[in-house]
């Protein structure tokens, strides 16, 4: 299953026929949403520079992710699910920047596999606590 996480998962094979391979995909997604009903979904968590790691949601645990991953200048992130993913140029600048974007995996998207970088999504952090509720992270 985390092959499907992967842009080869959603191409075409060679000599697979056109309703095989419309079969396929859509066999795929109900497994990716399968999978998203049972693990939630899968986040590119920002550890240091060159260290990004996919992880699903019921596998993180903010406390430690917020314990592993660092700003630049070493002091913990606010959410490192987001923060991480912001421009940043510094201390002072850090709060007016904030766009509370995360990183995603979603195939439905052209960038959205593990290989090709993801795609942004709103931060599970300016959910309502209501919407939280449903959100599979460890605590």
């Amino acid at each position: 299953m985390e092959g499907l996480l992967y842009r080869r998962a959603w191409e075409k094979l060679e000599g697979e026929t056109q309703e095989n391979f419309i079969m396929r995909l859509n066999l795929q997604f109900q497994q990716l949403s399968d999978l998203r009903r049972v693990r939630g979904q899968c986040y590119m968590i920002y550890i240091g520079e060159g260290d990004v790691r996919p992880m699903w949601e019921n596998e993180i645990s903010t406390r430690l992710v917020k314990e592993e991953s660092h700003t630049p200048i070493r002091t913990k992130w606010d959410c490192p699910l987001c923060q991480p993913y912001d421009n940043w140029e510094g201390l002072a600048s850090i709060q007016q920047n904030r766009r509370y974007m995360t990183r995603v995996i979603d195939p439905k998207y052209n960038n959205g596999t593990i290989d090709e970088g993801s795609v942004l999504q709103k931060c599970p952090c300016v959910l309502n606590p209501k919407a939280r509720t449903r959100l599979k992270f460890k605590e």
